[in-house]
């Protein structure tokens, strides 16, 4: 009895697990896709911006000159943040495995 006590207990700490796994790993997927978007922005200067309101019709801006340093710094900073965000995420998940796992 005592014995499927235990097994039981096993089995919710391991799904337990595994799911803070599996959110570590879709973090860094993200951290990843963040970083690509990084170096697209850093490598590929000759570049438009697509802007498109719901049901309505894209409308490409181009970004030259000065504009586009600040639309770029503004952007590089959002993808700062989404990463800081994720590595949190990280972090939150690496502490609920230390406790699942003393």
């Amino acid at each position: 009895m005592m014995e499927d006590k235990r097994k039981e207990e096993l089995k919710e700490k391991a799904e337990c697990v595994s799911a803070w796994l599996e959110e570590i790993r879709l973090c860094n997927e993200e951290i990843t896709e963040v970083s690509k978007a990084f170096e697209i922005i850093d490598f590929n200067w000759p570049c438009d911006i697509l802007v498109k309101p719901l049901d309505e019709k894209i409308l490409e801006v181009p970004l030259t000159g000065p504009r586009r340093a600040k639309i770029i710094s503004a952007i590089k900073e959002e993808l700062m943040d989404k990463a800081r965000d994720y590595k949190d995420k990280i972090s939150k998940a690496y502490q609920e495995l230390d406790k699942l796992l003393k």
